[in-house]
């Protein structure tokens, strides 16, 4: 954040400084390059662009005997790109011109060297990649013919076009991947390919270059984070849906699509309050921006890809029945928890009236013994005997005394049926 401040700070003092020495090239390499690192893409582009428009006052001039002061030599005069573009009075129309793709071509070839990697990527992140392709196609035609210069030192000078052109065939190629994949519902590998696209810009970047992040900023990011949050959201991921959400609107703050999608995941996560004020803020931007006929409040930081003025009024009433579906499940859920926390008090001084309020509810022996000493108590104790054993008693009972006659009866028995048999045995010896 205090970088960030910096950069704001740094870019009035610069944009002051440009009043004053309009032609000075350093003053603008250096607001381009606050811009890329504030990731105000569109603004770097249209920037470019306007600066470009006003090179085209020098087409012609520097001839003959002043072609060594061409600061743009070998460049043919300019058809499509013309100054008139960027004149509209109005300040928001003006900062949303856009060139075409011929003026593109033409515009890339009157910026200085310094700033052109800035502008073809402030192209590609903006989804402008009609422009982009023409802009490259443009530098490499002229970087073919060599222009006036050593043709290897234009070509040294031009060593990162390859690389931007890579980074720009894999992101529109890997994006209407990923669009289609989530067309037929394969929401696993459609959110890998856009994850693929958001890291592109993260890849071989040395320290310092282009202040490259793996978050670049730009609507195609923002377009990215949504995509993806979309996915997750089919594949009920709504904790990691809410991050995509969050990280594409701190790209564009009234990214509406956004703002719906983070509404509804926080209303399946039952967070409820959150929920509500995202669909209210929703439901007043859009309401605010068709009420308004110029829009003014919104052009501080618009969303010129969603915005709230383009709202179909039946997704708007839908959204609206959204809100008071979601302010009844609040309510419902609160007299769940009421009734909840009813049932717990009644629990609490259910368990308190039985095991006492002194400090025996905290001792667990001192609530065993309790539960022994309750003599009043008419349930039957699982320890009848208090601990000790049956056996133990001093007087047998009377089940014991009759085992021990029964007994003595059984050996007298026994001991009169050895007599009879011995007697019988004798007399049959004498007989």
């Amino acid at each position: 954040p205090s970088a960030r401040r910096n950069d704001m700070q740094t870019l009035l003092f610069v944009n002051k400084a440009l009043e004053f020495a309009p032609g000075a090239v350093a003053f603008h390499e250096k607001k381009v390059v606050l811009l890329a690192s504030l990731k105000r893409w569109r603004e770097l582009a249209g920037y470019c662009e306007r600066l470009a428009a006003l090179h085209t006052q020098f087409d012609g001039l520097f001839e003959d005997d002043l072609a060594q002061f061409n600061p743009f030599p070998g460049v043919p005069k300019a058809e499509a790109l013309k100054t008139s573009l960027f004149e509209a009075n109005d300040p928001v129309e003006s900062s949303t011109t856009k060139l075409g793709t011929r003026a593109a071509a033409e515009a890339v070839l009157r910026l200085p060297h310094s700033l052109l990697a800035y502008y073809l990527r402030s192209l590609r992140l903006e989804e402008r990649w009609a422009q982009a392709y023409s802009a490259i196609n443009s530098l490499e035609r002229f970087i073919q013919a060599g222009s006036d210069l050593n043709h290897q030192v234009v070509r040294s000078k031009f060593a990162w076009l390859s690389h931007e052109k890579d980074k720009l065939n894999r992101t529109s190629a890997g994006k209407e991947r990923g669009d289609s994949l989530f067309r037929n519902g394969e929401y696993n590998l459609a959110a890998a390919q856009y994850t693929c696209c958001l890291t592109i810009d993260a890849e071989g970047v040395r320290d310092g270059e282009l202040g490259e992040v793996s978050n670049a900023g730009g609507r195609l990011h923002a377009i990215l984070h949504c995509n993806r949050a979309a996915c997750l959201m089919a594949l009920k991921k709504y904790h990691e849906a809410v991050t995509d959400c969050t990280s594409a609107l701190r790209i564009h703050a009234h990214y509406m699509k956004a703002m719906l999608r983070r509404s509804r995941c926080y209303m399946r996560l039952q967070r409820y309050e959150e929920a509500i004020v995202e669909f209210s803020r929703w439901i007043e931007l859009v309401v605010k921006a068709k009420s308004s006929a110029n829009n003014q409040d919104l052009s501080t930081t618009p969303c010129l890809f969603d915005s709230p003025k383009e709202i179909p009024d039946d997704e708007l009433n839908k959204v609206k029945h959204e809100l008071e579906d979601l302010k009844r499940a609040k309510r419902a859920a609160e007299s769940s928890a009421r009734s909840e926390s009813n049932f717990d008090s009644r629990s609490q001084q259910y368990y308190q009236e039985s095991f006492g309020r002194s400090g025996s509810s905290s001792n667990a022996q001192n609530r065993r013994d309790q539960w022994y000493n309750q003599k009043a108590s008419s349930s039957r104790r699982w320890d009848s005997f208090a601990g000790r054993s049956p056996k133990r008693t001093g007087n047998k009972s009377g089940q014991q005394q009759q085992r021990s006659q029964s007994s003595r009866f059984y050996q007298e028995q026994h001991s009169y049926s050895q007599r009879e048999r011995f007697n019988s045995s004798n007399s049959s010896q004498q007989n």
